[in-house]
């Protein structure tokens, strides 16, 4: 019976592990233990893309704490490609409504996946910079733990 139940917990862990695509490139970047992201210093994020024949999603992961004082993470990112093509973008992730914070929380701590683009296509490839800035009313910036930049396969339609 114990190897029955042992082997079905085995089979659904790796069905689990299944579901998310494996990423094309992802790049992570950690803020210290103060958790002060400082106006005049961007985060910078690479991606090695090594495969664009396809397009894939381009997912922006953020780690937040409840010290957050904002209702909104308000960014600037630009994507620098190995040309010195650059694309900007704003983009606006909602961290907290009326009903309290947003995403997944365990205690005082929250993670948001926010898709930038559900159709990226990578014309070359190459190292792809994306430098990160706030937009917001103050030069020290607290709450933000973490982020996480991700180009993931296209999910497959049924």
């Amino acid at each position: 019976m114990f190897k029955k139940t042992f082997f079905f917990v085995l089979l659904v862990a790796f069905g689990m592990a299944g579901c998310k695509p494996t990423p094309i490139a992802e790049s992570n970047f950690e803020f210290d233990e103060s958790l002060q992201w400082k106006k005049s210093e961007p985060v910078s994020l690479k991606l090695d893309i090594r495969e664009n024949a396809e397009p894939c999603e381009l997912y922006l992961d953020v780690r937040y704490t409840t010290l957050f004082p904002f209702d909104k993470l308000q960014l600037h990112i630009k994507e620098i490609s190995e040309q010195g093509v650059v694309i900007p973008r704003d983009v606006t992730i909602e961290i907290k409504n009326q009903n309290g914070f947003l995403g997944d929380i365990s205690g005082d701590i929250g993670d948001i996946e926010r898709e930038l683009d559900s159709n990226k296509q990578y014309e070359d490839h190459g190292v792809y910079t994306y430098e990160i800035s706030f937009n917001h009313p103050v030069d020290v910036l607290l709450g933000i733990m973490e982020f996480r930049l991700r180009a993931v396969p296209k999910k497959k339609k049924s």
